[in-house]
């Protein structure tokens, strides 16, 4: 240590300036666009495991539950299609009023979309032609996978 009050102060003025670079050189490292990028994928990584992790325990310890939910889709697609087919009928059935609807298909060059084919997959025009084997389906499907998944021993 030195007594000279000059020299110390001299020597403190350098040991600021060290750490004021190096904090500067910490702040630009943290700042640089490719660190931020590698550490949001690391972050985002690092949670895909954990959902993945917490979705199997889930899907083995509550098979059932995973086989509800399927059937919730299976409902789900099924009331789509049928609201996607729905026509209402207002019950007035003496006068045709096509011509007089404020949209006209024909001024516009197309027809009824109902008309056409189905451009659904296979998949769900099956699921809306046989909903309950779908359902069963589903109920199978999440069994076999919640009897695939690890079990948790509870103790």
């Amino acid at each position: 240590m030195n007594a000279n009050p000059v020299e110390r102060l001299a020597e403190e003025a350098v040991a600021a300036r060290r750490r004021f670079d190096a904090t500067l050189s910490e702040l630009g490292r943290r700042t640089d666009p490719k660190t931020i990028a590698d550490e949001a994928l690391e972050t985002a990584r690092e949670q895909g495991r954990r959902l993945s992790s917490g979705a199997r325990t889930i899907a083995s310890d509550h098979p059932i539950a995973l086989g509800a939910g399927a059937v919730a889709v299976a409902l789900a697609l099924l009331a789509a299609r049928q609201l996607k087919v729905a026509r209402v009928d207002l019950g007035d059935d003496a006068e045709d009023y096509s011509g007089y609807s404020d949209y006209n298909e024909a001024y516009a060059g197309g027809s009824d979309p109902l008309d056409e084919p189905d451009p659904a997959p296979v998949a769900s025009s099956i699921i809306g032609q046989h909903p309950l084997v779908s359902m069963v389906l589903g109920l199978a499907a999440g069994a076999l996978i919640g009897l695939l998944g690890p079990h948790a021993t509870r103790r």
